[in-house]
């Protein structure tokens, strides 16, 4: 139920053409098969569009010694350029090496970045003039949910928005569910043959949930890109909204 890393890069390519952005550094974790695939389908995708990619050395979010301050020097000799951001998921020290290249940035250059950005690391940098620049995607944001009614729920329940991971959950729920009820003799097989199947609907925080029949992706896959705004009723008094807000409340 959650979009593809194609999902992911196609929507994160397509704002860097539509601003005129045509070149970009991108940082990842090369050992990293989930990092490193991001990286890949980013550069295919801009360079069939038009894009460039600038080579820098610094590249490697997970080295124990990253140099931030190294790495935009590199950047910056191609001017005004985005950075293009993947970390692994937490199994090095990538995440925190990306919170500090956004901080030595100082809101200067955009950057552009994957879904586990969006965290708690990263608003805890707290000034809003580091982070004005910055941008994510993410599957699911509360505020432009197709199912509002999952997004009043979930606040009378937790006294405030859920994330996009419990977003996703959600929505895997309610496929299993609804797969299960069609299903005369629940298998495996059988499951994975009702969520490709023509009928097959299931509705959950995202909206409409359907699967193609050939690779089982989803249909009109949830996605769309957020940034960081001052918020005085947070805890780091900052919030991701999504791209058309100018404010979170």
């Amino acid at each position: 139920t959650v979009p593809t890393t194609e999902d992911e890069t196609d929507i994160l390519v397509d704002h860097l053409l539509k601003i005129g952005q045509r070149q970009a550094a991108v940082f990842y974790t090369p050992q990293s098969p989930f990092s490193s695939y991001g990286w890949q389908k980013f550069k295919q995708k801009f360079e069939t569009k038009g894009g460039r990619i600038i080579k820098v050395r610094e590249y490697d979010l997970s080295k124990s010694n990253f140099n931030a301050n190294k790495a935009l020097e590199e950047v910056r000799k191609y001017g005004e350029t985005p950075l293009v951001l993947f970390p692994d998921a937490q199994i090095t020290d990538a995440l925190k090496n990306s919170i500090e290249l956004i901080k030595t940035n100082n809101g200067r250059n955009l950057i552009v970045g994957g879904w586990n950005l969006y965290s708690p690391q990263t608003l805890s940098i707290r000034d809003s003039k580091l982070l004005e620049k910055v941008v994510l995607f993410v599957p699911w944001h509360p505020r432009s949910s197709p199912n509002q009614k999952f997004t009043e729920d979930t606040m009378k329940l937790w006294y405030g928005s859920v994330n996009p991971t419990t977003a996703m959950t959600y929505d895997a729920t309610r496929t299993l569910i609804k797969a299960l009820e069609m299903s005369n003799k629940p298998t495996r097989k059988g499951i994975q043959k009702t969520l490709a199947s023509p009928g097959f609907t299931a509705y959950g925080a995202t909206g409409t949930i359907e699967f193609t029949p050939k690779d089982r992706h989803r249909k009109n896959p949830p996605g769309e890109l957020v940034k960081i705004v001052p918020c005085s009723k947070s805890f780091f008094g900052l919030a991701f909204v999504p791209l058309e807000y100018s404010s979170c409340d």
